[in-house]
């Protein structure tokens, strides 16, 4: 995300306030700028979300504000909607959580990314996980995978294309490439085979090395061209 661009556009729009945006912007780096940005939309009303992807739309992150538009917020488009999983999929209300499914996105072999917006504070979390499928071919999630909110995924995103390099040249390296999305989540490339593994990590000692935890999950390049 072009952090200069969004806020522009936030401003125009009167969601930011110029002293608002004057902090944002003096943040040194692209991800201080969006996680700075990330931190004040909640706090801004209830327009300040549809301003959100609208001002995404026009600094050329349509796929970030898909299924974030104002109509798919307030439940106005069919959830009944039969779309295939592969694609995005209409609103659809989990009753036993305060969160709205927003879209989901097959990427291959039962695995999965999800976008769920909380019904109350609109936060939104980005599911990517391994799901399984009942009797009657449904699929269902696992704990298999890792939960990430919008600053993760921006960082995901950027870093998306050293990732597909990584895996074209796996062979040539001796030792794993490392990347850090935030929330502990860690991405690693494999030096033995074209496999990034997306893991949530924790600390047993504070004063010690972070170690990977059982919630994660493995992409190859395929999987990995989907997002």
């Amino acid at each position: 995300m072009s952090p200069e661009l969004v806020v522009e556009e936030l401003y125009k729009d009167s969601i930011l306030t110029l002293e608002m945006k004057e902090t944002i912007l003096m943040q040194l780096t692209r991800f201080a700028k969006n996680r700075k940005l990330l931190d004040i939309i909640p706090k801004r009303g209830q327009w300040a979300f549809h301003s959100f992807c609208l001002a995404l739309e026009k600094a050329g992150q349509l796929h970030l504000s898909i299924g974030l538009r104002e109509e798919q917020i307030n439940g106005t488009k069919d959830s009944t909607s039969n779309q295939d999983t592969a694609k995005n999929l209409s609103p659809q209300k989990r009753p036993s959580e305060n969160y709205t499914q927003l879209y989901m996105i097959d990427l291959w072999d039962d695995i999965y990314v999800t976008a769920n917006q909380h019904d109350h504070d609109n936060s939104i979390q980005i599911h990517l996980r391994q799901y399984v499928r009942d009797g009657k071919n449904t699929p269902y999630p696992t704990k298999k995978g890792i939960t990430m909110f919008t600053s993760d995924w921006l960082m995901l995103e950027n870093c998306l294309d050293g990732m597909t390099e990584a895996l074209k040249s796996y062979a040539e390296r001796q030792i794993e490439e490392t990347w850090y999305l935030g929330s502990n989540i860690f991405v690693k490339a494999s030096k033995d085979f074209p496999l990034l593994d997306l893991r949530h990590y924790w600390k047993p000692d504070p004063n010690g090395d972070f170690v990977p935890t059982r919630k994660g999950v493995k992409l190859n390049r395929r999987k990995l061209e989907q997002l």
